[in-house]
This record gives C-alpha cells, structure tokens and sequence, in this order.
C-alpha cells in the first residue's frame, strides 16, 4: 500500500524549554528538557562554555571559612563613583567585609582596591549577627549607600586623588507625628498634667508657662484639640480667656515639634521631661533606592510591638540639595509653628504600607518606587506630572503575590521580575494607565521545573540582567537535599529568561569536591566587557601571516552568554578552614567548569530533548529513515600532539538518540542507539600545524540514518567531553503508513 511522505525542516529552536505543554499537542521550537546550552537569537543553539576564573584572575587574601558558611555574600555595582561617569566599582560583601573593585577593568578580580569596610563598625545597638544578612546598596550623587538589617546605614565617597573612601553613618530621624497615648479624649481638658500629655502638649508646640498660665487661670490643662498661637490677645500675648473663645472641636492639633531619631525614640532628651520609656527599635533598613533626588530606606525586621511597628514605612529623605540630609526624613518646618508650617515638596517624610507587613526590596522604576514584601506588591509614584514629592504621592497594590526572595528582584529596561512562591513575575506598565501591572511568565512555559525548585532555594536566589545579551537570569541552588542552614549563597544552577525569545533555558555549575570553587553572586557591569574568540586575518581569501604566524583579532563573541556578567566566586583553601574570592565567568573553551582551579577541571553534559513531534497526524505510525543536521564547524587548526600525529583544533561534536512514541525509559524499547551526527565529510590534510583548515565550508551537514517507528518523535542530543557544540538545525524526511 502506498505511504503518506513528508519533509519537515527545523530551522529555529527558541522557545526554549517548556514543560506545561500537552503531549499531543507540543509546541514546536521547543524543549522538554535541556541544559548547559545557550538559545541564541537565531535560533542556534551553542553549548556553553565552561566556569572558569577570569582572565588575568587574582585570589584575595585568606577569609575566615566561618564568612561564607553562617555569614552572607552578596555582589553589588557602584556606578558614577564619585560623581565619575567613567568610573564603576564592584561592591563584594563577605560576612561584615565589604570589598572594592574597579569594575572598569577587563579583569575585576586583579584590580582590587586595598580599602574595604568592616560593618561591625557601625553595628546596631542590639544587633548580634553582623554580616549574617546581606547588604543592599544604592548609587546616588556619586555616593554608595549601604544597608542591612543589623548596621546603622551608611554612605560611601570615594576620593580619586587618594584612592581612598570615607564613610559616613546615617542617622535617620522623623518628626514625631505619633506622640503619646495619654489616656485622654482628644478635646478633654484634664485638672492634672500627666508626663504623657505634657509631652504631646508640648509635641503640639505649646511653651511650658502657657500651659502652666492656662491651669492657673482655667483650673485645668489644655487639651489636644487646642492650639497655643490661638490664644493670642490684641498684643500678641497668650491669654487662656482668648484662647477659651475658639470652639476646636475634637480635631487634633498639629503635632510634630519633636524631631527624633527613628529607632530610638528618646522623647526624654528631645522634650527635657522625665520618666518616658525610651521606644527601641532593633531592626534596621534592610533595602535601599534613590529616586526624585532623595533616598529611600526600607526592610525593617520591627521588634517594635507598641503600636509604632516599623516594618510596613517607607522613609524617604529630604531632596540632597546640600550635605548632610541623608538621613532627615521629616518636614523641615515645624507643623506646629504659628507662620512658617508649610510641607514642601522636597520634605522628607514617612510613607506606611500597613498591609504589606515587613518590606523585603524596594527599587526604583522609571519615577516610582516599587515595594516588595511577602504580602504583594505596591507602586509609589507622584499623584501629578511633577512625579514624586512630598506633596504628591500615591501608593497603588500592583499584585497581591509577594516577592520570596529580595536578591531575585531586578529592573530590566522599565520592568522589574521577581521570584515568588507561585512562580516568576514580571511587572511592566500598562499601555492605557502607565501603572504597573504583574504577570506570571512561568505559568504556562516552566512552572513544573520551577515548582521542583526548593523554598529555601528560592528565598536566596539571586538575579543579575545582562544588557548586551538582554538576559535575566537567576543563581539558586539546586540540590534537592538544600536546606538553608549554613551557605546559603552557595548556587549551582543558574536559570536565563531571553527577553527577545521570551524563552527559558538552564545552566548546571558542576563541582570538583568537597574543596571545589562556587559561585556566590553576579556582577553585571553596564560598560559590557564581552566574551572574545581570535578570528584568522585573511586577505582576499588568503591568510595574512606576520614571522610565519598567523595573524589573527580577538572579536567579539555574543553567542556563549555572560557577555558583560562576571560570577563572585569563593574558593576553599585546604583543610577547609578558609576560603578566598575572586571572579568567573563562562570562559573555558575546553567545556570543563574550574579547570583553572587545579588544571583538571571537571565536565558537564550539554544536552537537549525536542519536544514530541507527530508530524501533523496523530494516527499513523511513522517512520522517519533520514536525519539531516545542520552544524557550524568550529575546527579552525591542529595541534601537533606527537610525532606527526595531529588533532584538529576546537573539534564538535553531536551525539543524538531517536526515542519514539513519549517513551521515557530504556524500558520501552523505543530507544534508539546513540550516533555521532556532526561528521566532516572529507579528510583535510595539513601544511603543518600552522594550517588555517581552509576546509571551503562553513557549515557541516550530515545525513543519518535513524531507525525505528511510532506516532511521535523526539530526539536526545548531547555533548561529547571537550568537544563543543554549535547546532543550527535539522530536517527530517518522515513516511506514514497509509493505514490507521
């Protein structure tokens, strides 16, 4: 009987991987599974180079081991340092240290700067885990602005003509819009003055001998509806009878006089009473951002349980039109103040978000705030087109979905992702309201690969974006066994989202042993230091050779990922007991992940699982006898190995096995034997081991035999130890039997 006969070429795969597909149904350009590869823009697909130390790395001195397993690391970017355009340090935090690199450079590591900052210096009062919790860093007016949980706030200058940085410690203080609870009505006027509503009176503005004058003359004390430049006579002195004559009602009057700090509200000291407790707050700013010319400080861990909990404000500073306004975040006139009461829009102030609980981030996008808590997500913006101020601002839920990790949240090009419980989200502005609304990316490509990720793991996970490549992508470690306790910034496995895909894809680090190096954080500089490969110099097609060498220029290569982004690496010493950093990225083009560490490295597997393809019928039986794939070559010379035994310079390879019918195990009979699919089709023979393998042929093309038959198809490819991989696609020539 005749058979149905089809072609079918692949020449795109980029959509990565996808897991919430039906089998019947999945959709083509897609994976079931894959790692180690890199989706390009194209559609090819190149295997990843391997973690390796920078070019031109330096190990730092001995760090305590103590640092990385109970402390936190975190990897931070510096920009504009001091008021430099030019200038970008990279910030490290190792436990309480914090380090300095000219991020400038093409090799970070190598460029360290001899100054660092040691954060129990600024330890808060009752903190007792310095360095147990990372820092948050934020770049403004060429200054660095450093919080965490368990230090007084910071910032950073740095001196050009010394190389050197000064720090100074920020004390955030609010006017006491709260006063005291003094068990009184608000327009009840009380025959004794108790410490509590003496201190609001005088919260309230009012001169102690004018509230003494009032019991004198009235036999009670005024209330905290009353208002002292009320009660002024015809000659500008008080008078209760003048007073007496306004009817207040029992709206309460204008407090704020007292300016305190705003973790240790000392109302003793500011009003010169005694016998108030003094409200202490041990929880210190775990987040920061700049935006509107003035900084944002949040995240408070609040012990506070009065009434006055801290972990829901938003404190903003006054604009820093001058020095020292970092930490003011109040209105800089006295509300209470008979003329001059006035809030002007570049006052600081307080912002409460009562249901979001404790804040975990906050970042800038565009000219709003955004506010990450467990809770869900709020947008802080100007209520008007002058933006925000402190006379306009507007606070709008974006998501009820909180964030579950801090360090998961990034800003790419006016949206901001972030990890949550549930999935991925992206937050990204409306096209009618320009407000920010959030969608989950993952619900319909890769939740089950996501859902398998641990919560310990997720509340860690890290995020970087790369400009140049235009990828998110995410550290977190992968071990199913993780659980937190000590090296919690210890990520083998890294998940990449391509914003011009919108795909998914997976990098696993490998590990030597229990000594073997680990990624601890990213650094992704904006002056995109790219991956470069040497290219022959040919002129018309003909090798331009200088002293009988090759020439050859170093370009650019975009295809291996990580382009501008560089992985905070720490590095075990022997014995285990200390440890060093420096930094890695995907560079090692022998396909082994810390071959520098001790010149042996270790492998990894690329691999790869097309999704099930019935080939537009779900009935017939297929058979599919010839697989042609498409690969770019990548030899480009020998190497003499001994003798005159040669071995080709930067070999592929691609080993494939056919499984058909949504078979997933041996078991099933349905495996075919694995075949090496990228084959050069004729022998090239070399001058000498200078040869430039003029092969005449840029890309490989095979024909392969493939056996077997079902109503679906997949293909397993996967990589050969220290052998690259560049696929461009494939086509098959697929028969269907006539017959159902």
């Amino acid at each position: 009987m005749p058979e149905a006969k089809s072609t079918k070429p692949f020449f795109t795969f980029t959509r990565g991987i996808i897991t919430e597909a039906n089998p019947l149904t999945y959709p083509e350009q897609a994976s079931i599974d894959e790692a180690n590869f890199v989706l390009n823009n194209d559609g090819s697909r190149y295997r990843r180079l391997g973690m390796d130390y920078e070019t031109s790395y330096t190990l730092s001195s001995t760090i305590s081991e103590s640092y990385f397993s109970d402390l936190a690391t975190s990897s931070h970017v510096w920009t504009n340092v001091g008021n430099d355009g030019d200038l970008i340090f990279t910030v490290a935090q190792t436990g309480q240290t914090v380090h300095f690199y000219d991020g400038t450079k093409a090799s970070v590591s190598d460029n360290k700067k001899s100054f660092t900052i040691d954060l129990n210096t600024y330890k808060a009062p009752n903190a007792v885990n310095i360095g147990g919790n990372p820092i948050d860093v934020a770049s403004a007016n060429g200054k660095l602005f450093i919080v965490s949980q368990d230090i007084e706030p910071i910032y950073v200058e740095y001196n050009s003509t010394t190389d050197s940085i000064t720090v100074t410690q920020i004390t955030i203080q609010i006017r006491d819009f709260e006063g005291l609870d003094d068990g009184l009505a608000i327009d009840e006027r009380p025959t004794t003055l108790s410490t509590e509503h003496n201190y609001n009176l005088l919260n309230q503005g009012w001169l102690a001998a004018n509230i003494t004058s009032t019991f004198t003359s009235k036999s009670e004390y005024p209330s905290n509806a009353d208002i002292q430049h009320l009660g002024k006579d015809s000659n500008d002195d008080y008078s209760a009878d003048q007073m007496y004559k306004n009817f207040f009602g029992n709206t309460p009057a204008s407090q704020g006089h007292y300016i305190l700090d705003a973790f240790s509200k000392d109302r003793n000291t500011a009003s010169g009473l005694t016998g108030i407790t003094t409200v202490v707050e041990d929880g210190r700013p775990s987040t920061v951002a700049f935006m509107a010319g003035r900084v944002f400080y949040a995240g408070i861990d609040s012990n506070v349980t009065s009434g006055e909990t801290n972990g829901g404000n938003l404190y903003y500073s006054q604009v820093l039109e001058g020095a020292g306004k970092e930490g003011l975040c109040y209105q800089s006139a006295d509300p209470s103040a008979e003329d001059i009461n006035d809030l002007l829009a570049t006052d600081g102030g307080i912002i409460r978000i009562p249901d979001s609980g404790t804040i975990k981030k906050i970042i800038r996008i565009s000219n709003s705030i955004v506010v990450f808590s467990s809770n869900g997500v709020w947008e802080v913006s100007g209520n008007g087109e002058d933006g925000f101020s402190a006379t306009s601002q507007e606070v709008n839920n974006i998501s009820e979905v909180g964030v579950a990790s801090a360090s998961s949240v990034i800003h790419v090009e006016g949206s901001v992702f972030f990890w949550s419980d549930g999935g991925i989200y992206i937050a990204s502005p409306s096209e009618v309201t320009g407000r920010l609304n959030a969608t989950n990316i993952t619900e319909n490509t890769i939740q089950s690969l996501y859902n398998e990720i641990s919560p310990v793991s997720k509340e860690y996970a890290v995020s970087s974006y790369d400009k140049a490549s235009k990828q998110v992508s995410w550290l977190f470690n992968g071990d199913s066994t993780y659980d937190g306790e000590s090296y919690r910034y210890k990520f083998n496995k890294e998940l990449i989202f391509d914003l011009t895909l919108k795909a998914f894809y997976v990098h696993t680090i490998s590990s030597l042993d229990t000594l073997s190096p680990y990624v601890a954080g990213y650094f992704s500089t904006p002056a995109l230091f790219q991956t470069t490969v040497d290219h022959d110099v040919l002129a018309n097609g003909v090798s331009v050779e200088a002293n009988a060498v090759q020439v050859v220029v170093p370009l650019p290569n975009p295809a291996r990922g990580g382009i501008s982004t560089k992985y905070l690496t720490v590095v075990p010493q022997s014995g285990g007991t200390n440890s060093k950093i420096t930094y890695s990225q995907y560079n090692n083009t022998g396909f082994m992940d810390w071959y520098t560490n001790d010149s042996t490295g270790v492998t990894y597997l690329s691999y790869l699982i097309t999704g099930y393809d019935l080939f537009g019928d779900l009935m017939r039986v297929k058979q599919a006898p010839y697989l042609s794939m498409h690969f770019n070559r990548t030899e480009d010379g020998y190497s003499v190995l001994t003798g005159q035994t040669m071995q080709y310079d930067n070999p592929s390879s691609c080993l494939v096995q056919i499984r058909w019918d949504w078979s997933d195990s041996t078991a099933s009979g349905k495996w075919g034997t694995a075949f090496q699919a990228y084959k050069l089709h004729r022998l090239y023979v070399p001058n000498n081991a200078a040869d430039t393998f003029d092969y005449g042929h840029a890309v490989v093309t095979t024909k392969n035999k493939v056996r077997g038959s079902g109503k679906a198809l997949s293909i397993y490819m996967y990589s050969e130890e220290g052998k690259d991989m560049q696929l461009l696609g494939w086509g098959m020539k697929v028969h269907g039997r006539s017959s159902v």
